[in-house]
C-alpha cells in the first residue's frame, strides 16, 4: 500500500497550546514577585505588601504576581573601568532598601564587571567588593577566556548603568532593541538570597535543566523552575538529578544564550518579559553567547564548557539492563534469549543485583557465582558489559560481619585510613543512609580519593576477574534515605544552611536537605550547601580519570545520574527513572533535545519505561523511538507497588513483537557510520547529534516549535508514534529542501504540516534532500557489523537546469581507542554530487581529506543508491574512469542503484553518470522496464524497502 500522505491545514491542540505559551510581547520591566515564598496565585493581600514597600496588584487572571517589586536600592557609585571590552564599577545599597528576608543579611557594597571573552561573547559578574563569597572552583569547570580578536570584532555591545538596568545587551544585528538587560528594579544581594531580572527581547525560551519539562519552549507565563540535584524521577515539575542553569532564547534572527556558572540552589521564574533568578548564595556569574543560528550556539557554547566525549562505536549499539536480575541463571537467559532471536545487541548491564548486600566492589556469591565467566562470554560474542556503582559506602561494619567471609569490608576501612569521607563540622565521618543501609560519602573532590577509588576499581577487575567495559555511577546527587519525608523532622542540625531564609516553593521536597546529606557537611571543594550539585559532576571526573588511569589506550565510558555544566567532558548521561507512561515517550524527546544543548549529545530515556508494567503496545512503539536514541538502553525495575514486573527485554515478548523491535533496531544499525560521524563533529567541534527542527530552519516558525519530532544531524528526520491506538500521525516536514521515505526513497509531494501512515510495525523516517549517509550492512553487534561492507544513501537535490546537489561525510577510526582524532589515526571521507555545468553529466566523488588508519577488514563501499534521480534518461556510468554495469533503477522512484561496486575504504573515488547516446538507449529501456516489472513482483502491495534491497 502506497504511503498516505495528505497535508494539515490546522495544527495539533498540543502545538497551537505551545504556540500560545510563547507568543507574548515585550512589555517593559519584568514583573517581580515580592513574596517568592509564596506559591504561585498565593495573595499575600495588601497589608502584607506594603509592609514589604512593593506595589499591590490583586490577583490577576495571567498568573501574574499579585504584589511586585517597583523599587530599586542598588545604585553604580563609581566607575573604575569603561571600554568597549571591559567595565568595572563599584555598587553601593541604599541604606532604606532591604531583603525580604531578615535572616539574610543584604550586602552593601558589590564589584561589578562585565568583560568581552570571545567575538561571540562576555562574562558579568556581581560579587561582593570586600568579602569572599563561594565561586564554582576552576578545577570543576574553567571556561576559557581568550578575550576577542579585535575590540571591533564582537557581534555584541553593552550599554552600562542606564535608567532602568545595570547594563544592556545588543546584538550589533540588531542595534536598535537590547535583547538582555540587567534590570536595577529587585535587585537583591544578600548572604543567602541573591534576585535580579532578565529582561529579554527573544521569545523562545529552551532549557534549565534538569527537569521534566512538558514542551520544549518554555511556558513564559510565570512559571518557576528550580535547579538543585535531587534524587527524584522525572515525572513532575521539580528539581531532579542535575543542575543545569542555561537558557537559549532565540527570536526572528535572534540568537542567544545564558549560562549562569553557580552550584548553589537556584530559581527561575519565567515571565512575559523576561527571567527572575532566586539563587541562594555564591556569586552572579553570567556568561552570555551569540550566534547566527541555534546550532552555531550550541558549538559556541560546547567550545566555552569543553567538547563531549567521544563514545566507543559500540556503545552506539543497543543495550539491555534490569533492576531486579534474582540471579546469574536469569541473567543467563536473558542474554541467550536475545541472541537466539537474532536481536541487534551490544551490551547487558550489572545492576545493584550483583552485589552482596548492594555494596560497592562486591559480589554476591550465593546469588551470582560465575560472574565473571559470564562477562568473558559476552566478550567471546563481541558484547560488554557495565557494572553499577554507587557513591555511598557501606559503614555497618556489624552487617559486614555477618554478610562477608572476611567479616570487614575493605573498601570502607581503606576510605577511613585515606580520610576520603564527607565530614561533619567537627571533623567525624558523616552518615547518611542508601541501599546497603547506613553509609559514609566518598569527597571526590580530593586527590586522595581518586587514588582510593581508582583502587578499589582496578581490584573488581584485575583481583575479582570481572572484566567489565564501563562504569555506570548512579545515586550520586548524592542521595541518602535517611532525610525522607518519613524521617524525624530535624535529623540535620537546626542551622542557617540546612534552614536557609529562602526556600523556593518549586523545590522537591519540604526540607532543603531533603533525601540528601545536611548541608554544614564539609567537602574539599566547600560547604555541601554549595558544592551539592558538583557531587555527582566530581564524582565523574574521577571515575573518568580512573579509566583513563586504567585502560590508557581506551575510551573511557561512564554513566552519570547527576551532571553538572561541563560534565559530558567526563561521563555520558542517562535520563533517570522514568515510568511506562504514554507521556513519557514524547517527554524523552524533549530532554533528549535539552541534554544536547547542555553538551552531552549520547544520552537517552529508558527504553519501555523504567517503573510499572508497558503493555506490548507501548514497548513496540518505545523500541521504534529508541532506536533512534544516542543511547538506546531497556531497562526495568524488579517492582512497583509492591508488585514484581514483567520481563520487558525484546525477546520476552511474542514473535511479531520481536520482529517490529528487531527491524527498528536492525535500520539503526544500519546507519551507524552516519550516526559515528555525528558523534566526531560533536567531540570536535561541539556539534549536536539529536537537534530539534529549529536547529535546522530557524526561520520557519512552525519548525521552531516542533517538540514530538526531531533531527539525526541535519538529514534524517525521525516522527515517532506517541500515543496509543494511532495508525497515523500528524508531523511537518519543512518544505525548505525537501524529503524522501528513508524506507522506500520515494520523494515526497507534499511538505509542511502532513498526516503519514503509521502502522504499528513503523516508524516514519524521512531523509532530507541535499545529504549523502554513510551506512553498513547491519549484524547483531558492532564488532561483526563492523565487518560488513558499506554504501551510501544519496539524497539529492533537484537545482535549476536539472542539476543535482547533495553532500556528506564518514569519519571511521577503529571505534574505541583513546583520541584517535589528535592522534591522526582516523579516516575521513568527503562526498559530493554535483553536475558538470558543461557536459550536463553527474559527478558523485568520494575524497579522502585525511587517512591515517588501515582498517584491518579491508572495508569497501559496495553499495550506492542515489534518490532523485532522472530515470527516465539511459544513463552509462564510469566508476574511477571504468565503465560500470551493476546499475539497477526503479523509474517510479526516481531511484538508481549501483551494485556490485569495490571502492576501498580510505581512497578517493569518482563516479560519473553520463546519458547514452540514442543508439546505444534501447536495450537500456528494455533492461529498465524488465526492472520495474521485477521490482513491483517482489514488493506486491508492501512498501519497497531501501534496507532490504541495499
Amino acid at each position: 500500500m502506497k504511503p498516505r500522505l495528505n497535508v494539515v491545514l490546522v495544527a495539533s491542540a498540543g502545538l497551537l497550546l505551545a504556540a500560545a505559551s510563547i507568543c507574548v510581547q515585550r512589555a517593559g520591566a519584568v514583573k517581580t514577585n515580592c513574596f517568592p515564598e509564596l506559591k504561585q496565585n498565593e495573595d499575600p493581600g495588601r497589608e502584607r505588601c506594603e509592609q514589604r514597600k512593593c506595589e499591590y496588584e490583586g490577583q490577576q487572571s495571567d498568573n501574574s504576581p499579585s504584589c511586585l517589586w517597583t523599587r530599586s536600592g542598588y545604585i553604580v557609585s563609581s566607575v573604575a573601568e569603561n571600554t568597549n571590552t571591559q567595565y568595572s564599577a563599584v555598587v553601593t545599597r541604599q541604606q532604606d532598601y532591604n531583603g525580604p528576608f531578615p535572616g539574610s543579611r543584604d550586602l552593601d557594597e558589590l564589584r561589578f564587571s562585565v568583560k568581552a571573552i570571545s567575538d561571540n561573547g562576555l562574562r558579568i559578574t556581581i560579587s561582593d567588593l570586600g568579602g569572599v563569597r563561594y565561586q564554582v572552583p576552576k578545577e570543576a569547570l574553567n571556561i576559557p577566556e581568550p578575550g576577542p580578536t579585535n575590540p571591533d570584532a564582537t557581534v555584541y555591545r553593552w550599554e552600562a548603568n542606564t535608567s532602568s538596568s545595570l547594563l544592556d545587551v545588543y546584538q550589533k544585528t540588531h542595534p536598535d532593541q537590547a535583547i538582555m538587560s540587567l534590570l536595577k528594579t529587585g535587585f537583591v544581594f544578600s548572604d543567602q538570597f541573591i534576585q535580579l531580572s532578565l529582561g529579554l527581547d527573544c521569545q523562545n525560551i529552551v532549557g534549565f535543566g534538569e527537569h521534566n519539562h512538558e514542551r520544549l519552549v518554555h511556558d513564559r507565563r510565570y512559571k518557576r523552575w528550580s535547579i538543585f540535584t535531587r534524587d527524584a524521577s522525572p515525572t513532575g515539575p521539580g528539581n531532579i538529578y542535575g543542575a543545569h542553569p542555561y537558557f537559549v532564547c532565540t527570536d526572528a534572527g535572534k540568537h542567544m544564550s545564558v549560562l549562569l556558572k553557580n552550584s548553589n540552589a537556584i530559581e527561575v521564574e519565567l515571565t512575559p518579559d523576561g527571567i527572575v533568578y532566586r539563587v541562594l548564595g555564591g556569586i552572579l556569574d553570567f556568561y552570555v553567547f551569540m550566534a547566527s543560528s541555534p546550532e552555531s550556539l550550541a558549538q559556541t557554547y560546547s567550545a566555552a564548557i569543553g567538547h563531549p566525549l567521544m563514545p566507543p562505536y559500540w556503545s552506539l549499539g543497543f543495550q539491555l539492563c534490569r533492576w531486579g536480575y534474582r540471579n546469574i541463571t536469569e541473567v543467563q537467559n536473558v542474554i541467550a534469549r536475545n541472541r537466539a532471536i537474532g536481536l541487534p545487541y551490544d551490551a547487558q548491564y550489572g545492576d545493584i543485583d550483583y552485589m552482596q548486600n548492594t555494596m560497592d566492589f562486591t559480589i554476591d556469591a550465593t546469588n551470582y557465582p560465575g560472574l565473571s565467566s559470564m562477562v568473558d562470554d559476552l566478550h567471546s560474542h563481541g558484547q560488554k558489559y557495565f557494572v553499577i556503582l554507587d557513591p555511598a559506602i557501606s559503614s555497618d561494619e556489624e552487617m559486614h560481619k555477618q554478610v562477608l567471609p572476611s567479616q570487614r569490608y575493605e573498601p570502607y576501612h581503606d576510605g577511613l585510613a585515606r580520610g576520603v569521607y564527607v565530614k561533619n563540622l567537627d571533623d567525624t565521618v558523616h552518615e547518611g543512609e542508601v541501599w546497603p543501609g547506613r553509609t559514609v560519602f566518598p569527597d571526590y573532590t580530593l586527590s586522595a580519593t581518586q587514588a582510593w577509588w581508582e583502587r578499589w576499581v582496578s581490584d573488581f577487575y584485575y583481583n575479582q576477574s570481572i572484566r567489565v567495559d564501563g562504569l555506570w555511577i548512579d545515586m550520586n546527587e548524592p542521595a541518602s534515605f535517611t532525610y525522607e519525608p518519613h524521617k524525624p523532622q530535624n535529623f540535620c542540625p537546626n542551622n542557617t544552611w540546612n534552614y536557609p531564609p529562602y526556600i523556593p516553593t518549586s523545590f522537591i521536597g519540604d526540607r532543603f536537605y531533603e533525601k540528601t546529606i545536611c548541608m554544614e557537611t564539609k567537602h574539599n571543594w566547600g560547604r555541601h550547601y554549595d558544592v551539592h550539585s558538583l557531587y555527582g559532576h566530581s564524582m565523574g571526573m574521577q571515575s573518568y580519570q580512573t579509566l583513563r588511569n586504567l585502560f590508557p589506550e581506551k575510551r573511557p565510558i561512564v554513566f552519570s545520574r547527576s551532571t553538572f555544566v561541563g560534565s559530558g567532558r567526563y561521563a555520558q548521561h542517562w535520563l533517570g527513572d522514568n515510568h511506562s507512561r504514554w507521556p513519557d515517550l514524547h517527554w524523552s524527546i524533549i530532554t533528549m533535545l535539552e541534554f544536547n544543548l547542555f553538551g552531552f549529545p549520547y544520552n537517552g530515556a529508558d527504553i519501555c519505561g523504567f517503573v510499572y508494567d508497558a503493555t506490548r503496545e507501548m514497548c513496540i512503539r518505545w523500541t521504534q523511538l529508541g532506536a533512534f536514541y544516542p543511547f538506546s538502553r531497556n531497562h526495568n525495575i524488579k517492582e512497583a507497588d509492591g508488585v514484581r514486573t514483567r520481563d520487558q527485554d525484546p525477546a520476552s515478548w511474542d514473535a511479531e513483537a520481536q520482529k517490529i523491535m528487531k527491524d527498528a533496531l536492525f535500520f539503526r544499525y544500519k546507519y551507524l557510520p552516519y550516526l559515528y560521524t555525528l558523534f566526531h563533529y560533536a567531540h570536535t567541534n561541539g556539534a549536536t547529534v539529536v537537534r530539534s527542527l529549529a536547529h535546522e530552519f530557524p526561520n520557519d516558525t512552525a519548525a521552531v516549535r516542533i517538540d514530538e519530532q526531531f533531527l539525526w544531524g541535519s538529514a534524517m528526520l525521525i516522527s515517532p508514534v506517541l500515543s496509543p491506538a494511532k495508525l497515523s500521525i500528524q508531523a511537518y516536514l519543512p518544505p525548505e529542501d525537501g524529503w524522501y521515505d528513508a524506507y522506500t526513497g520515494e520523494e515526497v509531494q507534499e511538505t509542511g504540516f502532513v498526516m503519514l501512515d503509521a502502522p504499528l510495525e513503523h516508524i516514519n523516517v524521512h531523509i532530507r534532500k541535499g545529504f549523502i549517509l554513510p551506512w553498513q550492512t547491519p549484524s547483531t553487534t558492532t564488532v561483526s557489523s563492523r565487518q560488513n561492507g558499506l554504501g551510501l544513501l544519496v539524497a539529492a537535490k533537484q537545482l535549476p537546469s536539472s542539476n543535482l546537489k547533495a553532500t556528506g561525510s564518514l569519519f571511521w577510526d577503529d571505534g574505541e581507542s583513546f583520541e584517535t582524532y589528535t592522534a591522526k589515526k582516523f579516516i575521513l571521507h568527503e562526498f559530493e554530487l554535483s553536475t558538470d555545468e558543461t557536459s550536463g553529466n553527474h559527478v558523485l566523488v568520494i575524497r579522502t581529506p585525511f587517512n591515517g588508519y588501515k582498517d584491518p577488514n579491508s572495508l569497501k563501499f559496495e553499495n550506492i543508491t542515489i534518490l532523485g534521480f532522472d530515470t527516465s534518461k539511459d544513463w552509462s556510468v564510469s566508476v574511477n574512469s571504468e565503465q560500470h554495469s551493476g546499475i539497477r533503477v526503479n523509474p517510479n522512484r526516481k531511484t538508481l542503484i549501483l551494485d556490485s561496486l569495490s571502492l576501498p575504504l580510505g581512497q578517493s573515488h569518482s563516479i560519473t553518470f553520463a546519458v547514452r547516446s540514442a543508439g546505444t538507449a534501447v536495450a537500456s529501456v528494455i533492461a529498465v522496464a524488465i526492472c520495474a516489472l521485477l521490482s513491483t513482483a517482489v514488493t506486491g502491495n508492501n512498501r519497497w524497502s531501501l534496507a532490504i534491497l541495499n
